[in-house]
């Protein structure tokens, strides 16, 4: 696959850059040239790094930090701030654009794999608000993250829930963003992905394979793709106070971005499977354990099987057959399974607003006055093969004298007597194809504000404090699921005693009088006005807000004598204390609630409640020795952190670190630390329910 996005042949960028201070270039010096000044030495620079608060020389620090640079950035050719992140190794794959099935809309790093919600994710060193209100209602979204601000971003691997608090149990990403831009700069990108289908995976051969063994038949990919188009556009505008004692900096931007289907890559035109044992559809003749062509058995024309009231079988599993356009049942096997994937987006599409202020403002060494505003209107739409009845949502109720069956069903079924007297039940695997594939239609507004204050207190201790407030709304439809209950009645069909037409037993009885036959039993039997009554549209709304007040201070006790004699600098430590409080509200409506939607799995419960912490923490950073033979630098570091939170639980949360350079080429650090997450919202207020099981019997 050539992937053709970002940097590549198909990317057009136009890039406009208007310094305030560019036209000093072209400026004319007149008069008698100043002498050369004398050499400076060099200035040893003290920043604040990611996984501590302690401000330390040249960013070198215990915490196994790596920084990303802006040349890195841009070597990658990456629009996304996602597809950035996924390249690094620490990364594992999580909530992004290319998840279509089961996904919240959001962008969601994950690092070792421990999930997205053990991962914080940090803007300036200040905790970014909750992508969604929904799912695991806590992960920020990398999609509120402006891409043209990135200067810099920090990605610190392990536990750091002593310096950030809940959620760094498996580290921490932090956003530095340009918060001193100054001038005008417009940028313009467009890109795509375009794929040779070469067969480079070998699933193309499978599916030819698959096609030449099997009834069903899958789709190939075309030649080649063009798919998921990308347009962004991006506005930055920033001015320096007099005398450079603080900046405004505005943005703007705007991305556009098209679909990609499965169907177009040689690799995705088949579900793909471990195999199945007893049937080989591979080229090489291998069927277990060797990825090849499967799909779903929820099929059509459909899969059928005999049980009584309660599910418990009665028959065999029979696939529905049209031969000579009657329905014959025959065994079920591998080879009806339907293909799911060429339905699914790879790359679901989106539209993005973002728009935002970044300002700061020095009065004087003692107080510097800064503020962020963020604002994002992100609306996706994810799609997956369309719903139907799935054998979990049975059993259903067939009538043995509904005039849509056929003999060969009366007689598997019904033993051969087309009685009105005699129901019987089944399991239904029934794809529904003629309707439309399911989309979630995802749309989420977020609001973020920060104020705060820093500076000098004197020369020995300097002071941060700041409150910030985040909100996140969601409103969801998800659109083409089809209704468990109406499935029921429509595949309950009598004769109507007045037209001697199939009708609904739930119309003769006036239970629901809008039921239409769903007659799944005839070949082209399915009409429009069955798929209007069968399919349903699901609605969620919900909120999430986060409030934050913080207050941390540093000092250089060296300054007070604080110093190991073997060492060139003295003990540096940070106190703060930090109160937090989450809200999460969401409303799904009845079709969610009681799980009636067959696609769903099992039913969407509503969030209400609010988790409240209060927490205090100090680090310390002692240097041990300095220019010493064997030892250059040596440095021990440590940190605590206690967290009470108003649900009656509290934590404690440390870390102990040690770094030794025998050499200024040679650095070796170690360190250990206790990191706890506290439960989000959604674990704690979300009620116990019975999800969508999964699992398998391999001797059933």
């Amino acid at each position: 696959m050539n992937d053709h996005r970002g940097n590549a042949i198909v990317r057009a960028a136009v890039r406009l850059a208007l310094a305030g201070n560019a036209l000093a270039a072209f400026g004319v010096a007149h008069g008698q040239a100043a002498p050369a000044a004398a050499p400076t030495p060099p200035v040893t620079e003290e920043v604040v790094v990611t996984g501590s608060r302690i401000v330390v020389p040249n960013e070198v620090a215990i915490s196994p930090v790596i920084a990303i640079t802006p040349e890195t950035i841009q070597q990658t050719g990456a629009n996304r701030v996602e597809d950035l992140l996924n390249s690094l190794p620490q990364v594992f794959a999580a909530q992004n654009s290319n998840v279509s099935n089961g996904s919240d809309g959001t962008a969601e790093v994950d690092l070792r794999g421990l999930g997205p919600k053990r991962t914080l994710v940090l803007v300036n060193g200040r905790r970014l608000g909750a992508g969604t209100p929904v799912r695991d209602g806590g992960p920020a979204d990398l999609n509120q993250i402006p891409a043209e601000l990135i200067e810099r971003i920090d990605v610190l691997t392990g536990g750091a829930s002593s310096v950030y608090g809940a959620d760094a149990v498996s580290g921490v990403v932090n956003f530095i963003l340009n918060d001193h831009f100054s001038g005008v700069k417009f940028t313009s990108d467009y890109g795509l992905y375009n794929h040779s289908n070469d067969n480079p995976q070998g699933v193309a051969t499978d599916l030819a394979a698959w096609n030449a063994n099997n009834g069903t038949k899958f789709a190939p990919a075309p030649s080649s793709a063009n798919a998921g188009y990308q347009r962004d556009l991006a506005f930055l505008m920033g001015f320096n106070a007099p005398e450079n004692n603080g900046n405004v900096t505005l943005y703007g931007t705007y991305r556009r971005v098209a679909p990609a289907l499965q169907n177009l890559f040689d690799y995705s035109a088949c579900s793909l499977g471990s195999g199945f044992i007893g049937t080989s559809v591979s080229s090489s003749g291998v069927a277990s354990g060797h990825f090849s062509c499967a799909g779903s058995s929820t099929t059509a024309p459909g899969r059928f099987r005999l049980v009584n009231q309660f599910g418990q079988n009665l028959g065999g599993s029979r696939a529905l057959t049209f031969v000579g356009g009657v329905g014959t049942l025959v065994p079920f096997a591998n080879s009806y399974r339907y293909n799911f994937g060429p339905l699914n987006y790879y790359q679901r599409p989106d539209e993005r607003y973002t728009a935002g202020a970044f300002a700061h403002y020095t009065f004087n060494d003692h107080a510097e006055l800064y503020s962020e505003v963020q604002y994002v209107n992100d609306r996706t739409i994810s799609q997956i093969a369309g719903s139907g009845a799935f054998y979990g949502t049975g059993p259903y109720q067939v009538n043995c004298a509904n005039p849509e069956l056929s003999p060969s069903m009366i007689t598997t079924w019904c033993g051969g007597v087309a009685n009105p007297a005699n129901n019987v039940f089944l399991l239904v695997g029934r794809r529904n194809v003629e309707g439309a594939p399911r989309r979630d239609d995802l749309e989420h507004q977020s609001w973020r504000l920060v104020i705060g204050d820093k500076g000098k207190i004197n020369d020995v201790w300097s002071y941060d404090i700041y409150g910030s407030y985040a909100i996140t709304q969601l409103a969801e439809t998800y659109n083409n699921d089809v209704s468990i209950s109406r499935v029921k009645n429509a595949l309950n069909v009598v004769t109507d005693p007045a037209t001697g037409r199939p009708v609904c037993q739930s119309v003769l009885t006036g239970t629901d009088p809008r039921c239409v036959p769903w007659n799944i039993f005839q070949q082209n039997g399915v009409t429009p006005a069955a798929l209007a009554y069968i399919e349903i549209p699901l609605v969620n709304r919900g909120q999430v807000e986060q409030r934050e007040i913080s207050g941390n201070s540093t000092g250089d006790l060296g300054q007070y004598g604080v110093q190991l004699p073997t060492a060139k600098s003295g003990l540096k430590i940070n106190v703060g204390a930090e109160w937090g409080q989450v809200l999460n509200t969401t409303s799904p409506d009845l079709e969610y609630l009681t799980g009636d939607a067959a696609g769903q799995g099992s039913p969407t419960i509503p969030i209400d409640g609010q988790i409240t912490s209060r927490e205090a923490f100090i680090e310390a950073r002692l240097p041990l020795v300095d220019d010493k033979p064997g030892a250059a630098a040596m440095a021990f570091e440590t940190g605590y952190r206690y967290s009470d939170y108003s649900l009656g639980f509290s934590t404690n949360t440390y870390k102990f670190g040690l770094e030794w350079s025998p050499l200024q080429e040679l650095r070796v650090r170690g360190s250990w630390a206790r990191a706890v997450r506290a439960p989000n919202s959604s674990e704690l207020f979300e009620p116990r329910y019975v999800g969508l099981e999964g699992a398998t019997d391999p001797c059933a």
